[in-house]
């Protein structure tokens, strides 16, 4: 029996490190072989272009053994056979579809967490826990105390997001954090994974 992959994903931005290279850089971090996720987000693209870069990134996902997660789109996370689907936490409420893992939700606080766990998710990312690296976010960080404190009352495993760094992943895990996610830590300086 494999061990479970360790929740550490790499989230795409289409900006990041550039336009003309963000694909290329994210199938050079899976095909590193040391990520255990990919969360495939590209908001900003057209629904035929997110639908090509999933078809560029799943093979690769599946030879290297990185899930996959989509963002949002379900027919394209069940199209290119990904392992769960993120949705925002405003998304309409699905029933977790047989073919994916797992069913993730934004969330940004306690209650939006028990609406998730209501709706069907099993996992929920959390942010933002620090300011982000990688995008301007007005709201009001939580920090690892605000973190600690709704990990403890959570009904699902958090994932923490926003601002997370190599310095700051395993005090996100250590205040009950199941993981980190991140976009600026791989994408912004390089992609180096660690």
């Amino acid at each position: 029996m494999t061990a479970p992959k360790p929740w550490r994903i790499a989230i795409t931005d289409p900006q990041l490190p550039s336009p003309q290279s963000w694909l290329q850089a994210a199938a050079a971090l899976v095909q590193s072989g040391n990520l255990p996720w990919l969360h495939l987000r590209a908001k900003t693209l057209s629904h035929p272009q997110r639908l090509h870069a999933a078809q560029v990134l799943a093979p690769l996902c599946r030879t290297h053994h990185t899930g996959l997660i989509i963002n949002g789109d379900l027919d394209i996370a069940i199209a290119v056979g990904a392992d769960a689907l993120h949705l925002p936490s405003q998304a309409p409420a699905i029933e977790r579809p047989p073919q994916l893992r797992h069913l993730m939700r934004a969330c940004h606080s306690l209650e939006d967490i028990h609406n998730a766990a209501s709706q069907s998710a099993d996992l929920v990312t959390l942010s933002p826990v620090f300011p982000p690296n990688s995008k301007q976010d007005h709201r009001p960080t939580l920090g690892l105390d605000g973190l600690r404190r709704i990990a403890q009352r959570s009904p699902l495993p958090i994932i923490a997001l926003g601002g997370i760094t190599q310095d700051n992943a395993q005090a996100c895990v250590e205040a009950g954090a199941v993981g980190t996610a991140a976009i600026g830590w791989f994408f912004g300086g390089g992609g180096k994974v660690v």
